[in-house]
C-alpha cells in the first residue's frame, strides 16, 4: 500500500471502477482506508464519558463538550490531559446552556442552545464577544450542530458574512406530505448583521419521498471552494450545489454494502419494527469534507445481524453500529472507493480529520480495549489500492 497525497488524487480518478455487490468488488476501486499503529488518547474526568455528543478538531486542538458540566473541554493534540477548560454559566447574564458548538478560530467560537434563536461567540478563555439572535423560519427549528449524529458542521461564509446550518422540520412528522417535505428547508443561513433576515439554504429534494416515506434525516458538508454537499438517510444520491439559491444537482453514488432498493419507514409498524428501521436498516449517515486531500467522505451503515430483535440490542445500534463502511469522493463527486471497517471495534459518529488522517474512536461498547476513563482515538490514512 501507498498513502496517497493530494497530487496523486486526479490520476486515480481516471482508473476508477463501477461499483460492485460485495467487497470484492469495492477492492477494485482504486482508495481505501488502512489503519495504522497510531493512536491519540484523551484523559477523562469522572464526569466526562467516553461516548460524546458533540467534538471538534480545530488548529491543533481537540474540543470536547461536557453538556452535564456545561464545559468544553480543549486538548492540545498529542497530550493526554486537559489543557483548558472553558466552563460556562446557565442562568445570569452572558450565560446559556450549551447543546452545540463550533470552533470557527481559536479564539472565536460559535455556541448554541438547545431551542432559541440565538449563537453566542465567546473567546479562547470563554469571555462573551457578542451576542446573535435570529428568527427562526417557520416550520423548522433552530441550527441543529450536534456531530454525534447525522453531522452538519456550520459554515461560515466569510464573503457574505452569514452562517449555513442544518435545521429540522417542526411540528407532526407524520402528517407531512411528499409536497410539503419538497418545501421545506435542510438548511438556512444565518447573518451575522443583526439586521438581516435568514437566508434561505436549500429545501429537501422533490424526488426523496418517490415510491414512499422514508427517514428524511440530513448531513451536509461544505468543501473549500464552496460546495455544499448534502446526503440523506434513504438515498443513494449525493445532492449538491456551488452556492445558495441553486437548484439542487444530483449524483448517483450507492454503496457497495447497501441493497439496491432501500427500506421505507414502516409507518403502520409497532414501536419495535420502527425503532429498528432508524436503527437497524441499511441506511447512509454523516457526510463530511477532508480539506486536507480535498476529498468527501460518506459514511454508510450496512444491516446488522442481530440475535434477537429485542428494544436494547436495537437501541444500542444508535451510537455503536455493529460495522460500518466510508466512500470517499473528489470534488467532483466521482467515486474514488470504498472500505468495510472491522466489526464492533469503532464509532463512527466519532471522528476528526487532521493533516495526518482520518481519527475514529475506539470506545466501541463491545471493544475489549476500550476504557472509561478515556477517549481513544485510531488514525486511518487513505491509500491506494495494489
Amino acid at each position: 500500500m501507498k498513502i496517497i497525497y493530494l497530487g496523486l488524487i486526479c490520476l486515480i480518478i481516471a482508473s476508477c471502477t463501477s461499483q460492485e455487490a460485495s467487497k470484492e468488488g469495492a477492492e477494485k476501486l482504486s482508495l481505501g482506508f488502512e489503519p495504522t499503529d497510531e493512536r491519540i488518547l484523551f484523559e477523562l474526568d469522572s464526569f466526562t464519558p467516553n461516548v460524546g455528543i458533540m467534538n471538534q478538531y480545530k488548529s491543533g486542538y481537540f474540543y470536547n463538550l461536557n453538556p452535564q458540566k456545561n464545559t468544553i473541554y480543549r486538548y492540545k493534540l498529542g497530550e493526554k490531559s486537559i489543557d483548558q477548560q472553558i466552563i460556562f454559566e446557565r442562568e445570569g447574564p452572558n450565560s446559556m446552556s450549551i447543546f452545540g458548538f463550533h470552533v470557527h478560530t481559536p479564539d472565536s467560537i460559535f455556541l448554541f442552545p438547545r431551542s432559541g434563536g440565538e449563537i453566542a461567540i465567546v473567546n479562547a478563555k470563554g469571555q462573551w464577544i457578542r451576542e446573535i439572535k435570529y428568527e427562526v423560519p417557520s416550520y423548522h427549528t433552530n441550527a441543529f450542530v450536534l456531530s454525534s449524529y447525522m453531522e452538519s458542521r456550520p459554515y461560515f461564509i466569510e464573503e457574505s458574512g452569514i452562517l449555513l446550518v442544518k435545521t429540522h422540520i417542526d411540528g407532526d412528522h407524520s402528517q407531512l406530505s411528499k409536497e410539503e417535505l419538497s418545501e421545506r428547508m435542510i438548511t438556512y443561513a444565518i447573518p451575522f448583521n443583526q439586521d438581516a433576515k435568514v437566508v434561505r439554504g436549500h429545501n429537501y429534494p422533490k424526488d426523496y419521498w418517490k415510491g414512499g416515506k422514508k427517514l428524511f434525516e440530513p448531513s451536509f458538508a461544505v468543501s473549500k471552494n464552496g460546495r455544499v454537499v448534502y446526503s440523506l438517510f434513504g438515498s443513494h444520491d449525493l445532492y449538491y450545489a456551488d452556492q445558495l439559491g441553486e437548484k439542487l444537482k444530483t449524483k448517483t453514488a450507492k454503496s457497495t454494502f447497501l441493497p439496491e432498493k432501500i427500506p421505507l419507514l414502516p409507518e403502520d409498524g409497532s414501536p419495535l419494527e420502527k425503532q429498528k428501521y432508524f436503527q437497524a436498516s441499511p441506511h447512509y449517515r454523516t457526510v463530511t469534507y477532508d480539506p486536507y486531500r480535498s476529498v468527501f467522505l460518506r459514511f454508510v451503515y450496512p444491516e446488522p445481524n442481530l440475535e434477537r430483535i429485542e428494544q436494547d440490542e436495537i437501541r444500542e445500534l444508535q451510537r455503536f453500529p455493529q460495522t460500518f463502511s466510508i466512500q470517499i469522493f473528489n470534488e467532483n463527486l466521482d467515486l474514488l472507493g470504498e472500505e468495510l471497517f472491522e466489526k464492533n471495534s469503532f464509532i463512527p459518529a466519532e471522528f476528526f480529520i487532521t493533516e495526518e488522517g482520518l481519527y475514529i474512536s475506539e470506545s466501541h461498547v463491545r471493544n475489549e480495549n476500550q476504557k472509561e476513563d478515556e477517549l481513544s482515538f485510531r488514525l486511518f490514512k487513505i491509500v491506494e489500492r495494489d
